[in-house]
């Protein structure tokens, strides 16, 4: 995963956790300005942001995203990184982050968060989906 990934996780959650104060903290009026905007300051697309803040969502009751999927590692470890930090600091990291690469040194502190998210192969790296029968379930019905 290259780094402007691994920073749109971080800007990511921080619009799932925070929901429509992220929004008016950043100075963004709609979730989709906000992820067009996010998404040129990383260079990523939109769809990007949006899937990546919905997949943080089930860590949120606020939130209702995809809640019946499985977290991937990287998605574990930045809830597990970004949880106990408040919202004024968790904001000025995002708004590091924001600066487009180059303009401003990249801090220690930033440097060290995007250690916690891992390189993952695109294959295997989500656990099975839950279909509402357990394994054992789904084998005797297939056999």
């Amino acid at each position: 995963m290259d780094s402007n990934r691994k920073r749109a996780h971080i800007v990511a959650y921080y619009l799932s956790r925070f929901d429509k104060a992220a929004l008016s903290n950043l100075g963004y009026k709609t979730d989709k300005e906000a992820f067009h905007k996010i998404a040129e300051a990383l260079d990523v697309l939109p769809n990007y942001i949006k899937f990546r803040r919905d997949e943080f969502d089930v860590a949120h009751p606020h939130r209702k995203g995809w809640h019946k999927r499985p977290m991937t590692m990287s998605i574990i470890n930045t809830i597990n990184a970004l949880q106990e930090i408040d919202e004024p600091s968790l904001r000025s990291i995002v708004l590091d982050i924001m600066v487009k690469e180059g303009e401003v040194e990249v801090s220690n502190d930033l440097e060290s968060l995007l250690t916690i998210i891992p390189e993952e192969k695109r294959r295997n790296k989500r656990g099975p989906m839950f279909h509402g029968m357990l394994p054992e379930e789904r084998l005797r019905k297939s056999l």
